[in-house]
């Protein structure tokens, strides 16, 4: 099953431009996460059985799992499918802080993945205004076709950005004609 293709998240949403307009050196992790959460949200429609769940809290402290978990309504249960790990907009080109999250991201597709998902799982790295896609396949973590390891700017490659996750979407969405299991939508 293919959903049709949106019009530009760009263009479409008014918060992602305000949003983006917003991120300056400093900002906080959930301006982040609320630019990747809109743009998921739009491109994965609640209506083509998706949700997103922002990383919850107990007791004031944060759970161990992904900034943002895009889901689908599998076999009647929800099954995480691409996880996005965000950092606030400190300094792009740090290294350290592409390292460190996306070691963050592997942990928690490591620990998903074979316990919950439906094979293949997709990720994505943002640090302020920059992302990176990934998948995990059977265990084996890599970045996303194409890709080559190149971070992605949310505005300046919107383009391929939005391709990228409608991919992903339309992949998600043919998992059962692979498995010859039906989703439940």
């Amino acid at each position: 099953m293919t959903t049709a293709q949106p019009e530009n998240y760009w263009n479409a949403l008014v918060r992602i431009r305000v949003g983006y307009k917003n991120l300056i050196p400093g900002s906080p992790e959930s301006l982040v996460d609320g630019i990747w959460q809109d743009i998921l949200l739009y491109l994965f429609p609640v209506t083509s059985g998706f949700g997103v769940r922002n990383r919850t809290k107990s007791r004031g402290v944060e759970e161990p799992q992904s900034s943002l978990t895009l889901k689908l309504l599998h076999n009647d249960r929800d099954v995480p499918i691409c996880l996005l790990e965000n950092r606030g907009f400190d300094d792009e080109t740090w290294d350290f802080r592409w390292k460190e999250t996306i070691d963050q991201l592997v942990d928690h597709l490591t620990v998903i993945g074979p316990r919950e998902s439906v094979g293949r799982l997709f990720g994505g790295v943002a640090v302020g205004r920059l992302v990176r896609f990934f998948t995990f396949i059977d265990e084996t973590f890599a970045d996303y076709q194409g890709t080559n390891g190149k971070a992605l700017h949310v505005r300046d490659d919107q383009v391929q950005i939005q391709q990228i996750l409608l991919n992903i979407r339309d992949e998600l969405l043919r998992i059962p004609e692979d498995t010859g299991e039906v989703w439940k939508l």
